[in-house]
């Protein structure tokens, strides 16, 4: 647990502060104030960001399972 998150590589497991960072790929779930993930995931809190999500923004919630490995 920290002020801000930031995972390089792919991120297995769970984020949590007030800002979280998953460049690569999530593989877990984070919760903070505002959370990044470049594929997959789970997010909670006030902004949520999925690069390659179908919803790539959006508030309380976000979930992405999409493929990334192809």
């Amino acid at each position: 647990i920290a002020f801000v998150n930031v995972a390089n590589k792919e991120c297995d497991g769970f984020q949590s502060s007030s800002v979280n960072v998953a460049n690569v790929e999530l593989d877990g779930f984070q919760l903070g104030a505002v959370n990044y993930a470049g594929h997959n995931g789970v997010q909670f809190g006030l902004i949520n960001v999925i690069k390659d999500g179908w919803i790539k923004v959006f508030p309380l919630v976000n979930i992405s399972f999409k493929d990334a490995k192809k």
